[in-house]
């Protein structure tokens, strides 16, 4: 998302427990620099602050996300509540 290389999965937790299993319908797709590896400032895991005053909140890349995938703004409002009883299992 941020880069264009390759990317994993990093699921958004906010307002969530750490301890839950977040959705995948709320992940966002980086690059294993700017998931993990990437150290302070650069990797999300490694300094969320800097990171986000770099790139963006996670909801604002999530958001950005669901754009870029076209998701229509009736399931992104269901998703934005944490309701994914419509989604397929």
């Amino acid at each position: 998302l941020i880069c264009g290389n390759r990317a994993t999965v990093h699921h958004v937790h906010r307002g969530e427990g750490t301890s839950q299993r977040a959705s995948d319908y709320r992940s966002i797709p980086l690059c294993s620099k700017h998931h993990q590896f990437g150290g302070h400032g650069v990797a999300i895991e490694a300094g969320r602050k800097a990171f986000e005053k770099a790139f963006g909140t996670e909801e604002e890349l999530l958001e950005k996300t669901w754009e870029l995938l076209d998701i229509e703004e009736e399931t992104k409002v269901r998703w934005r509540k944490r309701d994914f009883s419509k989604e397929r299992r």
